[in-house]
């Protein structure tokens, strides 16, 4: 009997710690289950993608981030349009295919840390399901998660003045890298409806890119030329604090020169008739706080007198090897007129690429994909 007393008691002697020892495990395993849920940096992988099985990492399409990327004038960051990301696998390094678009957190594999550019400190974290269609082919498309009472998902990131990274992962690996800027600005008027706004800073990003994107034309058998840039307001003048973001008034233009010689215009259609004078100002909008895109074809100047060539300027038509520039005229409502000239090559027949989209950092690389061909803003 006093055995059995010393056994048991001995038992209830060692109890409390055994029990500790595995609360305390217990306690670090759930900490870090829920990490892997919700998809923080840092967390043990739950997901390990097979990235050998493209033939590049994976890379976020700078059009698509210049399009989505949002900030609103009080400073809440989101993604406004979906995300083109390219070679994304779709299939775990043990072969099973990966679920994007699960309504579960923990099949939620897609996110990006929005941290500090200079701590790295996380401010926040914003995370994508993706088409499952089209994952596992060259490009993907992935699109915000916003937050429902069942999860705890965010709808944006509120940010202050600062340089920050959009860190995008992917099952755990960090896999690209998109540096953006945050301005604040005062307003000069007292009456107006805000004091204090937060903009997107245009430099180094929409102010100095622009892209051509090559569209083929059957009828002629030809590649045509569309031109896209961007068009930001930063007026601190607001006169209704429930329309912050108002439409203002914009004036705008694009020519193509091969040297001094103009070879094309943007089009303007004018009471059904090709207007191909390119003094005229296309007439259109801008919006408090956004960086719209202009996209619009470049039309040959001057126009064809015959129709077994395409109107738009074409690349085997009018761009024959050598140095052109594009040259963009901006003008708000009470604002100077802006000037931006973008250079580009044709070698070879081919519009040539910037160095970035070669870069071999490739969390960092200018990611254009086949049939766009960014440029970069020389003055």
């Amino acid at each position: 009997m006093k055995k059995v007393i010393f056994i048991i008691g001995l038992c209830i002697t060692l109890l409390p710690t055994t029990s500790d020892a595995q609360l305390k495990g217990l306690k670090k395993n759930l900490e870090k289950a829920k990490n892997s849920i919700t998809g923080k940096s840092g967390a043990t992988k739950t997901v390990e993608l097979d990235f050998e099985s493209k033939s590049r990492m994976p890379a976020v399409a700078w059009y698509s981030l210049l399009d989505a990327v949002r900030l609103s004038l009080d400073g809440k960051l989101t993604m406004a349009a979906d995300l083109d990301v390219y070679f994304l696998p779709n299939k775990t390094v043990s072969g099973q295919t990966v679920n994007f678009r699960s309504n579960y957190m923990h099949e939620i594999v897609l996110w990006a840390d929005v941290v500090d550019a200079a701590t790295q400190e996380k401010k926040g974290t914003i995370h994508f399901i993706a088409y499952d269609h089209n994952v596992g082919h060259p490009k993907s498309t992935i699109e915000q998660k916003t937050g429902t009472s069942q999860d705890e998902f965010t709808d944006f990131v509120q940010l202050k003045d600062g340089k920050y990274e959009l860190q995008f992962f992917a099952g755990d690996t960090h896999y690209y890298t998109f540096p953006f800027e945050v301005i604040k600005k005062t307003s000069a008027n007292a009456y107006s409806a805000m004091s204090e706004m937060y903009f997107l800073e245009g430099s180094n990003l929409w102010k100095d890119y622009a892209y051509i994107k090559m569209t083929y034309d059957e009828a002629h058998n030809q590649n045509v030329l569309n031109f896209s840039y961007y068009v930001g307001n930063e007026d601190t003048n607001v006169k209704d604090a429930s329309r912050p973001d108002e439409t203002l008034p914009a004036e705008y233009n694009a020519i193509v020169k091969r040297g001094n010689q103009l070879i094309g215009t943007h089009y303007w259609g004018a009471n059904g008739k090709a207007q191909y004078q390119p003094s005229l100002q296309l007439h259109g909008d801008s919006q408090r706080g956004r960086w719209l895109k202009n996209s619009r074809d470049l039309s040959v100047y001057p126009r064809r007198n015959s129709s077994d060539r395409p109107q738009q300027v074409s690349l085997e038509a009018d761009l024959k090897d050598g140095s052109y520039t594009i040259e963009v005229s901006i003008k708000l409502k009470d604002q100077p007129l802006e000037k931006r000239i973008f250079p580009f090559t044709v070698k070879g027949g081919r519009i040539q690429s910037l160095a970035e989209t070669k870069s071999k950092d490739s969390k960092r690389v200018l990611e254009q994909g086949p049939e766009i061909i960014f440029l970069k803003r020389t003055k």
